[in-house]
């Protein structure tokens, strides 16, 4: 199955369905601890639906919540004289008839358009749940009023625009939608909508479609092909349709006084477009800066070569640790365990400390700093010799207040340590780079017994960074 992410299979616990609500929805996301818990032992265990299946008829109910976790969904009316009329889409993480909770009666049906995978509640028992829960109450009525104001748009689209705009305003919307989920491949996001499910959504003939489809393509707005929706000039699109997505924000204001991040155009939604531009603009300046750095010291070509290759190796290790949540967050275990692949079993290594979030910058760093240590002590420390050892250790300080990150590189028992005669790149790293990059205080100490590396900082500028 494609699952509509990044075109690439599920990689998600199939036994954790709550760890890709986690990942991908917005609603959950917001829910605190306990409320996850309590709404995770409710849940049954997720079914899968095969393509272009009516898994809850028209007007009737299976008296269960329905929260897809894989694939793609929507939901539809159809007539007594055949007509059917596709009301809603659905991407993962997304609830798909919140509303039954508060309404015996719905007409609407549930269908796959791709292989799906459900998460299901029992109605009674997730009401139930939710007057226990405040903050679960008000992510369910986010969601219903999310798609209220889905649904208005498009009313308002099927009886005042036309074919193209109804067009270029469903695959603006729907790439808005896609971009909070995972960021796009270089052939765009994965789309499987057949044009004939299009047209259930636009409310236009499959004739209509295509030709609809081909004055876009000529214009150079998208490409389409072999279920791949590539937006070529969103500006441009966003604009022909009149696209304003404040009403998508919703998905997202999950509580009261839960702040929105950078926004497009003022809107107040994500902006994972320009978000992600950003971070790329910054991943190449430190590439840049690291090139220059490494090869500007009095360093043979090949020794350069293999030590920068090495600490790209260590940036594309730190992302291992930041890929769930789009290069923005990331556990410091993880980096940890990342960056410290080289040695990964070596018994003379311990490591130890509590779980942190912290921000993608600060994780970056802390990858490059870690390998510049251990390939250090591989080279010329601790790890040079069998007697040698190192403890990683981390702990939270005054974790009640102001909340500081004491970590602690610590050598012993390998060949006496010199200190370096010259100041390069790798030792400029570890000092005042560090420094600048994590906000912090930061000590090395070269000692006859080993080296010592300390970075005290504040949690929250980490995880802001």
């Amino acid at each position: 199955m494609e699952s509509g992410l990044l075109g690439s299979s599920n990689s998600v616990d199939e036994g954790r369905p709550e760890e890709a609500l986690a990942s991908r929805s917005g609603w959950f996301g917001s829910l605190d601890r306990a409320t996850r818990e309590a709404l995770a032992g409710i849940a049954h265990e997720p079914r899968t639906i095969d393509p272009k299946t009516d898994f809850v008829p028209g007007g009737k109910s299976d008296g269960r919540i329905h929260i897809l976790l894989d694939g793609w969904a929507s939901r539809f009316l159809t007539g007594a004289d055949g007509w059917r009329q596709t009301c809603a889409v659905y991407l993962p993480g997304d609830i798909l008839d919140a509303d039954r909770l508060y309404l015996d009666n719905a007409q609407h049906g549930l269908a796959s358009l791709t292989e799906c995978r459900i998460m299901e509640i029992d109605r009674d028992a997730l009401a139930d749940l939710s007057a226990q829960y405040p903050d679960l109450a008000h992510a369910i009525g986010a969601a219903v009023a999310a798609d209220k104001c889905a649904l208005g748009e498009q009313v308002a689209r099927l009886g005042r625009r036309c074919s193209r705009d109804r067009m270029a305003h469903f695959f603006c919307e729907i790439v808005t939608r896609l971009e909070r989920i995972a960021p796009p491949t270089w052939r765009g996001h994965y789309f499987p909508i057949t044009q004939e499910q299009l047209g259930c959504i636009l409310g236009m003939s499959v004739v209509h479609v295509n030709r609809t489809l081909q004055d876009i393509r000529a214009e150079g707005l998208v490409e389409l092909r072999a279920q791949r929706l590539n937006i070529l000039d969103f500006d441009r699109l966003s604009e022909i349709a009149d696209f304003h997505p404040q009403y998508l924000s919703l998905e997202a204001q999950s509580r009261p006084g839960a702040g929105d991040k950078t926004s497009r155009k003022g809107t107040g939604v994500p902006d994972t477009r320009g978000e992600l531009a950003h971070r790329y603009k910054n991943l190449l300046a430190v590439v840049q800066s690291l090139a220059q750095q490494t090869f500007r010291d009095d360093t043979a070509v090949e020794d350069a070569r293999d030590a920068f290759h090495g600490r790209l190796e260590a940036m594309r290790r730190s992302f291992d640790a930041l890929e769930s949540d789009q290069w923005q967050r990331g556990s410091l275990r993880e980096v940890v365990r990342c960056a410290m692949e080289l040695t990964e079993g070596d018994i003379r290594i311990t490591r130890q400390g509590p779980d942190i979030e912290l921000g993608g910058s600060a994780l970056m760093t802390l990858a490059l700093v870690l390998h510049e240590l251990q390939t250090n002590a591989m080279k010329y420390g601790a790890l040079s010799s069998d007697s040698g050892k190192v403890e990683l250790f981390w702990k939270i300080l005054d974790a009640d207040e102001h909340p500081r990150l004491w970590l602690q590189w610590s050598e012993t028992g390998g060949p006496e340590v010199e200190r370096p005669a010259r100041t390069g790149f790798g030792t400029r790293l570890l000092t005042s780079g560090a420094t600048m990059a994590l906000g912090g205080e930061v000590v090395l100490d070269h000692t006859p017994e080993g080296v010592t590396w300390l970075l005290i900082a504040p949690v929250d500028g980490l995880s802001r960074n």
